[in-house]
């Protein structure tokens, strides 16, 4: 496949940074139109968002991330790096 987990992990941490949260769905698409995939092909697109998915469960188990909802609407978010103060 044209993406490694390395640049597809620096692709997550890269768009939380910009935007706060995201969805494996929306990190697949930009990925398809940056690699000129066209958004017609299911298969693809479908196997690109389970890779950004397989990542962001990674990465949440590992406590980096944080899930927000559930299902195909589910975002991630950066987990907080200190524990809060009560």
């Amino acid at each position: 496949m044209f993406l490694t987990l390395g640049l597809v992990t620096r692709r997550v941490y890269e768009a939380l940074r910009d935007e706060g949260t995201v969805s494996p769905r929306e990190l697949a698409k930009r990925a398809m139109i940056e690699k000129a995939i066209p958004e017609t092909d299911r298969k693809v697109r479908k196997d690109i968002a389970a890779l950004f998915t397989n990542v962001a469960y990674y990465l949440t188990q590992r406590g980096k991330l944080v899930k927000i909802g559930r299902g195909e609407d589910a975002r991630w978010r950066l987990a907080p790096t200190e524990p809060e103060l009560l």
